[in-house]
């Protein structure tokens, strides 16, 4: 293993999109665990392979189809009833495997991308390119500016709805505004990740930051720092291990949040 190996062009363009993703799941998946609904970054992210083949049928740009679909998914989330009889988590995961069912189903019409199935379900950060970096770059940009502009509003309705409510806070356009934010998110960083290994990136670095940092702001700071950390150990131990490489950066932010466990 030679020092040069790390800086080779793909290992670069890995590390730059793997960082915008931590950078922006810092916030995004803070955010995320306040509101509690964790679950809903798992419905997007499973029903992302779904968008890949649909795109690939219509003969269009992946990460448009990709992104399309899950902005469409998320505004129909949002219409689903907070409380029903059987839980809004039910619903949720029947459309998170349903999606991804018909994905997979899909794919075996499609010899040419089912090769790269694995890619798609487990991240192949390793493939991206400039283009995918500065489509990433300016969707994070964009995310990060409208989640900034309504920072204080999107406290208010995770602390308490009926305090943001008091406050003339639109609770269901914050919703809106954030479920979007997360469908955009997933759709960018689905080919960093992996569709099956998104939802980590945005939960436990955020996790492992609210449990050390003492407001909500160095949370979110110490979430995209942890993310950035995971990225880059998880790169350099995939490049030295020969290991793949959005796995091994998952199991970073674990070993994080285990000794955020320890610490407390």
């Amino acid at each position: 293993m030679n020092i040069s190996d790390f800086f080779e062009p793909f290992i670069i363009r890995a590390l730059l999109s793997g960082i915008i993703c931590a950078f922006l799941a810092g916030p995004i998946g803070s955010v995320m665990i306040w509101h509690k609904t964790a679950y809903f970054s798992d419905t997007l992210s499973h029903s992302a392979l779904l968008g890949v083949v649909l795109g690939a049928f219509l003969g269009i740009n992946l990460n448009i189809s990709v992104l399309i679909l899950l902005l469409v998914l998320a505004l129909v989330l949002l219409k689903i009833p907070q409380r029903t009889v059987l839980g809004i988590d039910i619903f949720l995961l029947i459309i998170a495997q349903t999606s991804l069912c018909l994905g997979l189903v899909g794919l075996s019409f499609l010899p040419n991308l089912r090769s790269s199935l694995e890619g798609y379900l487990f991240g192949d950060v390793l493939s991206v390119s400039m283009f995918d970096i500065y489509t990433m770059l300016i969707a994070g940009l964009l995310c990060l500016y409208v989640l900034y502009k309504n920072w204080d509003k999107q406290l208010l309705c995770a602390i308490s709805i009926d305090l943001a409510q008091s406050e003339k806070i639109n609770v269901v356009v914050q919703k809106r505004i954030f479920t979007v934010l997360l469908a955009v998110f997933t759709g960018i960083c689905f080919k960093t990740t992996g569709l099956l290994l998104v939802s980590a990136l945005l939960i436990i670095p955020a996790a492992t930051a609210i449990k050390i940092a003492k407001t909500p702001e160095k949370s979110v700071v110490f979430a995209s720092i942890i993310g950035c950390l995971s990225i880059i150990l998880g790169l350099i131990c995939s490049v030295i291990f020969d290991v793949p490489t959005s796995p091994m950066i998952e199991i970073i932010c674990c070993i994080f949040f285990l000794f955020s466990l320890i610490k407390k």
